[in-house]
């Protein structure tokens, strides 16, 4: 009979709702900041702008900075630009959703540009806007009329929605400031600083995707360096209101008031009446609330059919972004990693305090615990909450956003990839080699995916090539993208699902044909992919760098005619035993060869483990 599985929320990423209130939705780590002479301060220092009102602080942090950052910290300065209503007021008007546009006009591109009374020594940027990727430039000029250029800026996607670009270049003293702009931009917000920043620094603090280790980066020339001892934890007591009092030794500080508020994202595509907050995934008791505000409510109304012909819920690939803070995540870091992370708050918002290594180690930790929290908080939570009802949990481990992949994928029921017709877009490796590492028997894929270049057009002639790649890959389930209910019989073709998705349908001109030689073929294939066990040569160890994913064969550059699965931390130390001098899994899939990948930080742990698997026979690369 007719089974049913349902998406967790309205659209199809990932776990948000109206129900979601301010308390329990996504988190970031913000912040303000002030220069000041030491001895007794008092000061007014404003908390960071916020969304929908919801503000905590955290901590507030100083060090000390150069004298210079204090002149540059007070020079006065206007923004200007190729704005319409040149009402840029809006960027720093304490809400982070409030923006201007910048326009092309008279054949010159969209500018943003800083004017300053006195020359100003910048050595960083960020700029934030809510559009499609661009690209940004910045200038300098002494005049106004004759720019330099800077730096060509970095661009990164904190969130669904929005994206920044950021830059950290050496020291540019100038009255002038402009970025060029390739594309109309709507901006949220713009700061040109006087301090350097981490390359990159978004990465390192858990907000965006990209390189994530220190490598070959140097302290740059003209910032001092100095020891993580000088960095000064104020009391909670200095802090009343948005009034900072207290004392600090001799020198120039720069004091930052750290806070938390909402990244914003929301359920996305979603009806009006389903659409609102997403769910904080680093607290447990925040997806619990949406669970059965959505779930939930059709388990009941489904009663004793739950679990028989309401079977599954499942978590869609993920898109909304990242966070990195929720409620008492210091104390949970704490608990994690043995020491306090208050004193090096400085190093989330990029800046250079004592040396690098010390800056990649602690970054490492952080992106580990806010990695690990979501992976067991939301993810291996939803399943668990799936168990409780007797659903089964389908989740896409993989995305846009701080995602173990691999442990995420072997934590659920049925680990789930997508795959797209005549189109490069596609994500296979992380659920097959989570399911092959964790005996998963079922892969399940979002399958055939298209854009409206195919639709109606396309056939299984046209769909079999792409079904075959997949199950070559290690894929054993077609999810359908997409199949619409026809409601009524009597319309053809009938309804769509909007652009995406090829059009699998019961209206189709080949269904009553070549539509059922082709179902047949799926299922006996399906069917026979799923007996035995996988065969690969290598375990690739895909390091302890979070958040983590599978490594492919591409990156490994191994021959045509070999194949790899790859493999979190507990796979290596927990599942893998050696058998006749090979690495084997409980359920009976082995491997010749060790891989190391993504191993210039491993643990000591890590390192212990791998010589006992050398000691015992296995080969290791790496």
């Amino acid at each position: 009979g007719l089974t049913i599985g349902l998406h967790n929320c309205d659209g199809w990423s990932s776990s948000g709702g109206p129900w979601v209130k301010p308390e329990d939705a996504m988190k970031k780590l913000v912040w303000s900041e002030a220069v000041v002479k030491g001895g007794t301060i008092s000061i007014a220092l404003r908390p960071h702008a916020n969304r929908l009102g919801f503000y905590r602080d955290v901590a507030v942090v100083a060090y000390p900075v150069p004298e210079s950052e204090l002149t540059d910290f007070k020079i006065p300065f206007t923004l200007s630009g190729s704005a319409p209503n040149r009402d840029f007021s809006r960027l720093n008007d304490g809400d982070l959703d409030t923006m201007i546009s910048l326009s092309a006009a008279k054949g010159k591109p969209p500018f943003l540009q800083w004017n300053y009374e006195k020359p100003f020594c910048a050595r960083s940027i960020y700029i934030a806007h809510s559009t499609a990727p661009g690209t940004a430039t910045l200038f300098a000029s002494n005049d106004g009329k004759d720019f330099k250029k800077v730096a060509k800026l970095s661009e990164f996607r904190p969130s669904k929605t929005k994206r920044a670009f950021i830059g950290s270049f050496p020291a540019v003293t100038a009255r002038y400031f402009k970025v060029e702009f390739k594309r109309p931009m709507p901006i949220i917000a713009a700061q040109l600083n006087s301090f350097a920043q981490f390359p990159d620094w978004l990465v390192h603090s858990c907000m965006a995707k990209g390189k994530a280790n220190f490598s070959g980066m140097k302290h740059p020339d003209g910032v001092p360096n100095f020891n993580l001892s000088d960095v000064k934890v104020l009391e909670a007591s200095a802090l009343n209101g948005n009034q900072l009092t207290t004392r600090l030794p001799e020198g120039t500080w720069r004091v930052m008031r750290f806070g938390y508020t909402l990244t914003g994202e929301k359920n996305q595509p979603a009806t009006d009446a389903g659409r609102g907050l997403e769910c904080d995934k680093l607290n447990k008791a925040a997806l619990d609330k949406h669970f059965a505000a959505y779930i939930g409510k059709v388990v009941e109304q489904c009663g004793d059919l739950t679990g028989k012909t309401f079977q599954s819920a499942e978590i869609d690939s993920y898109e909304m972004g990242w966070q990195n803070w929720t409620d008492e995540f210091e104390t949970f870091f704490a608990k994690r990693k043995g020491y306090d992370l208050t004193p090096y708050l400085p190093l989330i918002a990029g800046r250079y305090i004592g040396d690098l290594d010390t800056a990649d180690a602690v970054l490492a930790d952080f992106k580990d615990v806010v990695a690990s929290l979501m992976t067991e908080n939301y993810f291996m939570q939803f399943t668990e909450l799936c168990n409780q009802h007797g659903l089964k949990s389908y989740i896409e481990p993989y995305g846009n956003g701080p995602l173990n992949g691999l442990t995420i994928g072997g934590n659920c029921d049925i680990p789930m990839g997508e795959f797209w017709m005549n189109h490069s877009a596609g994500q296979l490796d992380v659920p097959v080699h989570a399911a092959h590492t964790y005996g998963k028997r079922v892969i399940s894929a979002e399958s055939f995916t298209q854009r409206k270049a195919l639709n109606w057009k396309v056939h299984p002639w046209e769909m079999k090539p792409s079904g075959d790649t997949a199950w070559a890959v290690g894929i054993n389930e077609f999810m359908f993208h997409r199949y619409v209910h026809q409601a009524n019989t009597h319309v053809v073709p009938g309804m769509t699902m909007g652009s995406v998705g090829s059009h699998i349908d019961g209206t189709q001109t080949w269904w009553l044909n070549a539509g059922k030689a082709w179902m047949k073929y799926n299922q006996r294939g399906q069917f026979l992919l799923r007996q035995g066990y996988p065969v690969a040569d290598l375990l690739v160890y895909a390091g302890d760098r979070a958040p983590q994913s599978a490594i492919s064969i591409s990156t490994v550059g191994l021959p045509s005619g070999y194949n790899l699965d790859s493999c979190d931390a507990f796979v290596l130390h927990e599942r893998v035993k050696v058998q006749d001098g090979r690495m084997v899994l409980p359920e009976g899939t082995a491997y010749s060869v060790l891989m190391l990948a993504k191993c210039d930080r491993i643990h000591l742990k890590t390192l212990q483990r791998v010589a006992e698997l050398a000691e015992a026979g296995i080969t290791v690369v790496g």
